[in-house]
């Protein structure tokens, strides 16, 4: 349980250098329009953003769970108490 809060503020900070390193190099390909390197660098950024965005989403929900679950206990226990009504 100590681990993921550790796990969402690794996942935001590494999404957040992530987009830092896309939107620089976004910035190169629009100052160097025909550059292939520039365009790889681009492309590669774009990846590794998309990864990260993905691993922040899965400890997202990770840390969410047992929230979610008490939400859905508490949902079931209602529904328990109307039915015997």
């Amino acid at each position: 349980m100590d681990e993921t809060p550790n796990n969402l503020d690794r996942a935001s900070k590494n999404m957040r250098k992530a987009r830092g390193k896309h939107a620089s190099a976004l910035a190169q390909k629009k100052l160097h329009p025909t550059d292939p390197a520039a365009a790889q660098r681009l492309q590669d950024a774009t990846g590794a953003s998309r990864e990260a965005w993905s691993d922040y989403q899965e400890a997202a929900d990770a840390a969410l769970a047992p929230i979610k679950a008490d939400i859905d206990e508490l949902g079931a226990g209602r529904l328990d108490a109307k039915g015997e009504d």
